[in-house]
């Protein structure tokens, strides 16, 4: 639906059956859940900026209360991911990585600034933000520890394809993402951290 239609967020549950129905008042898109499974953030479009414009912001849904409540005020804000707690989220705005309380709450913290257009892909359990950015004319991965401090972010991928969407499993020993080294884009499993070795797991488009 277009903005100005809104949006609507579908529970279900591991049989895939529906058990809740969340109507929102604009488009959303780029949903994750909390690891308590409590909240969802999502980037949230509505018609209502001070320009007149359409307005992209990050936003909290509490699943339980059925309420949204806003985090971020840029106006250009999307791709948020939670911290391992759920206590912060880190979200790209204008292409450039930030992180912020989860509750709303103080001033977005800048980790990284973009080459071109970063998207927030993970936040794992060891305190690394992974994220995409093109560099080289190339989608590549990249990570920056939660808290920024000066650092350089670590490169990971350096091809001439595009990665992207990475994921690290829940025990800490693998790094799913997809590439389009094959022609079409496919998910690759990889040795988390080292990036030992790389295996291809799915058949079809991903």
């Amino acid at each position: 639906r277009s903005a100005r239609q809104g949006s609507r967020v579908t529970v279900y549950d591991r049989a895939g059956t529906t058990i809740e129905r969340i109507d929102a008042d604009g488009f959303l898109d780029d949903l994750t859940l909390s690891p308590d499974g409590r909240l969802v953030a999502v980037m949230k479009r509505s018609p209502v900026s001070r320009d007149g414009g359409d307005e992209l912001d990050v936003w909290r849904l509490d699943l339980e209360r059925k309420i949204f409540d806003r985090v971020t005020y840029g106006e250009s804000d999307d791709d948020p991911v939670f911290s391992p707690d759920g206590a912060r989220i880190a979200f790209a705005h204008d292409g450039d990585l930030f992180a912020k309380p989860a509750n709303g709450s103080g001033e977005p913290v800048l980790l990284v600034k973009k080459a071109f257009d970063i998207v927030t892909n993970d936040w794992t359990a060891e305190g690394t933000i992974v994220f995409t950015d093109i560099a080289d004319g190339n989608e590549d991965l990249f990570t920056i520890g939660a808290n920024g401090g000066g650092t350089e972010p670590r490169r990971l991928t350096k091809t001439p394809f595009a990665e992207r969407n990475a994921v690290v499993s829940p025990d800490g020993r693998w790094l799913a993402y997809a590439s389009d080294e094959s022609g079409d884009m496919q998910v690759y499993v990889t040795a988390w951290p080292s990036l030992d070795g790389k295996w291809r797991v799915s058949n079809d488009k991903a």
